[in-house]
């Protein structure tokens, strides 16, 4: 199961890389989070063979299930903060169990085969992106 998000504006971006998807993985389902695309954005997704949209309506919810308990993460709404993200991928994995997450931003150049066993054999993949350094962009929290 690939999953992925996007807003209005990664929508061409979503389009490139679901296409990429049915090019090279035909099969594969693709589970996309709503974060904050239009009503007419929603539909046209929802078009696309093989999809799934989850966050409907509005985009990322201001509350989630956390031990049994509902509570209030209005910040999940803050596209920029990314909170969204591992929200998204813990509701994908109980839902599909092993899933990939590839940003809208991105596409296929070929069959994920290797990842994919990779996956089965540890359980995860990381791949080291553009961002060489996040320390500077994570809350003093973390």
């Amino acid at each position: 199961m690939i999953v992925t998000g996007a807003d209005s504006r990664y929508l061409a971006p979503l389009a490139n890389l679901v296409g990429s998807v049915h090019f090279w993985m035909p099969a594969t389902t693709i589970a996309v989070f709503n974060l904050g695309l239009t009503v007419d954005e929603l539909r046209e997704v929802a078009s696309w063979h093989n999809c799934r949209i989850h966050w409907l309506p509005g985009g990322p919810p201001s509350r989630l299930l956390v031990a049994g308990r509902w509570t209030r993460c209005p910040h999940l709404r803050k596209l920029r903060w990314y909170a969204w993200k591992p929200a998204a991928i813990v509701e994908a994995v109980q839902t599909y169990g092993t899933v990939l997450w590839i940003d809208a931003g991105s596409d296929l150049r070929g069959p994920l085969g290797p990842i994919e066993r990779i996956l089965k054999r540890e359980g995860c993949f990381l791949a080291k992106g553009q961002d060489v350094d996040m320390t500077a962009r994570l809350h003093k929290g973390c």
